[in-house]
Formats: C-alpha cells, structure tokens, sequence
C-alpha cells in the first residue's frame, strides 16, 4: 500500500484549479438563482476565444515538450494545441481583474458597504495561483506567449466588469459583497441601576 504521493496531489489540483475556479461561480449561480456566475461565464468564453484567435495570428507557436509541459489540452494533441498561449493565466488573470473591477466599482457606488474580509482572500489566493502558474508556464511558453495572456485576460476582465456593472446592471456583476449593511435602528439608552 502506498501513500499519497504530494507532488502528484499538488499536480493534479494545480491542473484543475480552473475547472474548479470555472465550477464554483456557474454553480454559485445556479444554487442562488442569479444570473452572475453566468456572465462571469461568458465573459471568460469571450476573452478565451480572443486570446485562442490571437494566439492563432501570432509567429510564435512552439511549446515545448518537457515533462512539466504535459498539460492537459481540449484537442488531446499537445503538438496541436487549440491555442498556444496558456489558457489557464487567461482564466486566473481574467477571474481576478473582473472580481476585483466589479468590487471596486461596487465599493464607489455604495460607500456606506464595509469591506469584507473574503474579498481580500479572493486577491491573494489569485494572486498565488497566478504566480505559481506563471513559474509553471514559464518553461513551457514563450515571454510573448504568457504576455498575451495576461493581457487578454487582464484587460477583458476590467473592460466586462466594467461594462456589466455600468452600462448592463450592477446586480449582473459578481463581486464578494452582499449588498446588506448594517446600520443601528434607532438610539439606544443604556439605564445603570
């Protein structure tokens, strides 16, 4: 019988952490009844077709083929990958520039709304997925490659957060915070006996 093996576990989460990312906000949307995960959703199949269409007219198109290249593609072939900048930096970039546009914009609007504490978390567990992905990617893709990424993904992010929040409806928007506040209901006078 043999133990579990770390690097394999740490491989395998690293390769379905945006499935994961993906699954939570469509199923967030799902059980509560709101649209947001779904636009979240969209957004990323646009910015994902974008950055593939891109990839497409871009010269540079080799990966390499190192074991810590064997990703997991949607062709199955890794010499013909559908794009060749990684997907995975388009959705960690993507999901923490729209988060955080969307909370920031909600945030200007309603300033009476405290800040949580999750919304902080988001950030950095963003931000440590995309700096282990981009340690990762790095000695699979070329400079160009992982700057694409981030670009499509960074810049769709904050031009649909800010498009659905402004010009659609602030309440397709997904941000980490509810829209309850707490507020006292009236004075209270405290009797020392």
């Amino acid at each position: 019988m043999s133990g579990v093996n770390l690097i394999h576990l740490y491989e395998m989460t690293n390769h379905l952490a945006p499935f994961i990312i993906v699954s939570y906000f469509v199923l967030n949307s799902i059980f509560n009844w709101n649209p947001r995960g779904i636009v979240y959703l969209l957004g990323l199949i646009i910015v994902s077709g974008i950055a593939t269409m891109i990839s497409k007219l871009t010269e540079d198109t080799d990966i390499a083929n190192d074991a810590p290249c064997n990703i997991i593609t949607l062709t199955g072939d890794i010499k013909n990958p559908l794009s060749t900048v990684p997907l995975n930096m388009v959705v960690y970039t993507y999901s923490l520039a729209y988060l955080l546009t969307s909370t920031l914009l909600y945030l200007k609007s309603y300033s009476d709304t405290n800040i949580p504490t999750s919304i902080t978390g988001t950030i950095i567990l963003f931000c440590i997925l995309f700096i282990i992905e981009a340690l990762k990617t790095s000695k699979c893709f070329s400079i160009p490659q992982l700057l694409i990424a981030i670009v499509c993904g960074v810049g769709w992010g904050v031009g649909w957060g800010y498009f659905i929040f402004n010009l659609a409806s602030p309440d397709l928007a997904f941000y980490g915070i509810t829209s309850d506040v707490c507020v006292q209901n009236s004075a209270v006078e405290f009797v020392c006996h």
